[in-house]
């Protein structure tokens, strides 16, 4: 999974379709010193129903740093059918 270039975008995980929140991006943004991955797609009943929007960026899972793709599909990964998940 972690073999993506960058800005490359994550497969589709809790309905949420993302990708590198590159300086460039950030910047447009107005986020310049944020970290995290920018939410791209919402293609699902969860996601919407945590309030999620196009836009968004995912700073945080569980605790965790998200500092790119690669590290949100790490944290994601770890969850299991029923666990809880805190986003930032």
């Amino acid at each position: 999974m972690g073999d993506q270039p960058n800005g490359e975008a994550a497969p589709t995980e809790f309905g949420l379709h993302v990708e590198e929140l590159t300086p460039e991006r950030a910047h447009r943004v107005g986020m310049d010193t944020q970290k995290g991955v920018l939410v791209m797609e919402l293609s699902g009943s969860f996601a919407e129903d945590i309030g999620f929007t196009r836009g968004d960026v995912i700073a945080e899972v569980n605790r965790q740093s998200v500092n790119s793709v690669d590290d949100y599909r790490n944290a994601v990964g770890k969850l299991k059918a029923g666990d809880s998940v805190v986003f930032k």
